[in-house]
Parts: structure tokens; sequence; C-alpha cells
């Protein structure tokens, strides 16, 4: 029996989140959800607010910067007979943009670990998923802000989403990265994954800013 499509959004337990609203419009179009996170309770509320569209959600309470966690879900995954479609990193911004020389290091180096290195981790963990179906796509999102810290961070995740879509869109899997602008409204946010999703591979977008 082949494996069902899904999709997994890291990122979707905090309320009123962009990945909050992707998992509602995954959800429209009949897609099992997985949805990942830090904060348990924003997980299950996520949850019981996409019961009414019928479909199945399941969460999983992890640190999306730890590789053993993150690829113990996509195992978890394949093992209830389910193959990533559509993966999602939306780490949020949660930044004040302090300016460069009032950033500390610890600020600096957990806004690094919570965009980028976690986004590399769920990548690494996604990709040989996607590439066992030939097909799928990984959508890193970044917050656009001014702040030192959380800049570097997200050129970072930009720069791994470029190597990345350079490998693997050969090899027929989409990966873009979208820049989020401060006051996007996150229902439009996930209507642009879902384009994206959509795209024939001729044109597929590698990179998208969203501003209000």
């Amino acid at each position: 029996m082949a494996a069902r499509p899904c999709a997994v959004i890291f990122g979707a337990g905090d309320s009123g989140s962009a990945a909050a609203a992707i998992a509602a419009r995954l959800a429209d179009e009949g897609l099992p959800l997985h949805l990942a996170g830090t904060h348990a309770a924003g997980l299950k509320a996520a949850a019981t607010a996409l019961r009414p569209s019928g479909q199945a959600v399941t969460i999983a309470t992890l640190d999306p910067a730890d590789a053993t966690q993150v690829a113990s879900l996509f195992q978890r995954i394949a093992d209830a007979g389910q193959q990533p479609s559509l993966v999602v990193h939306a780490p949020g911004a949660q930044s004040t943009g302090t300016p460069a020389l009032q950033t500390s290091l610890a600020e600096a180096e957990a806004l690094w670990r919570r965009i980028c290195y976690a986004g590399a981790l769920i990548g690494q963990a996604a990709m040989p998923r996607l590439l066992e179906a030939g097909q799928g796509t990984l959508l890193l999102l970044a917050p656009a802000a001014s702040g030192a810290a959380v800049a570097a961070a997200s050129a970072g995740l930009r720069a791994l989403s470029q190597s990345m879509a350079r490998e693997f869109g050969p090899q027929g899997l989409h990966v873009a990265q979208l820049m989020l602008a401060e006051g996007v409204q996150p229902e439009a946010v996930a209507e642009t994954c879902w384009w994206l999703h959509r795209q024939h591979r001729t044109t597929w977008t590698q990179e998208l800013d969203l501003l209000p």
C-alpha cells in the first residue's frame, strides 16, 4: 500500500502564528497534519482548533534544534504509513530588533539555533523522506527583522535554502525560503505557502519576500 501524503509543520504551537495559519490552510486541502514545536499547550490548542476540519492531526512536543528528536518525528511518520509531501519550518520572529552593539552573544546564539540551525536539521531529516517519493516541498520561513541577531540567523537560513535548492531541485524537490516582514497576515502567508507547494516544476520560486 502506498504511503499517504501528509504535511509536517514546525512552529505551529504559537497562537496566531504563520505556522498555525498554514496548518489550517493545509487541513482545508485534506492533508493529514503533523504539528511540532516546543510549546505543548499551544500545540494542543492548535490541534483542537483544527478538529472541525475532520483531518487527522498529530502533535509532537520537541526541540527543532535537536537532531535526534527531529529525526525521530520523521521516523514515526513513516511508521504510521505516511509520506511527507510538504515540510514547513516556521520559527517566528520573537525579536525586538536589538541593535548590533546591544545584542548579547547568548541572544545571537539562541536565535541562530532556532532559525538557522533548526532549519538545517529539519532539512537533513526531511529531504531523504521526500527523495523516497521523488517529489515534495520544503519551505523555510524567516523573519525579516532589523535586529542584528535575527538578521544574521535569517541570512544563514537563506544561504542554506539556496544551497539545498540547487542540490535537490534537479532531483524533483522544491526548496524555497520566505522572508516575512512584520505586519504580514498569517492567513495570507499560508495561502502563499500553498501556492508555492502547487507551483509547476518549470517555474519554481526559490526566494520570496512577503511585505505588508
